[in-house]
């Protein structure tokens, strides 16, 4: 009988761990799961978002170069180049063709 007995709690211990660990070890697996998914998806929106934002800067900067273009060629002639130069500091370097053979100047 108390053979029995032990047998018996020995199988019911058993059980109740089991019973206890298995659905522990599901749900933390499917936790480990979700918190991975999570901090990938967070990783991923922060390099969009850092890609964005070096487009849009990288076309602002386009712009603004391109306006100053258009404003030395419609001014070229009355216009302080050195003077242009310090004071528009997006760009450091100036290099004027000549039309007729296509050197710089």
């Amino acid at each position: 009988m108390i053979k029995e007995y032990k047998e018996f709690s020995q199988d019911l211990r058993k059980k109740f761990l089991q019973i206890g660990i298995i659905p522990i070890i599901i749900i933390s697996a499917f936790l480990f799961g979700k918190i991975y998914f999570i901090i990938d998806d967070a990783s991923e929106k922060s390099h969009t978002k850092v890609l964005k934002d070096i487009d849009f800067y990288t076309n602002e900067l386009l712009k603004r170069i391109d306006q100053k273009a258009k404003f030395l060629q419609q001014n070229f002639q009355s216009i302080n180049l050195k003077e242009f130069l310090q004071i528009n500091n997006d760009i450091d370097t100036l290099i004027i063709y000549n039309k007729s053979d296509g050197k710089t100047v």
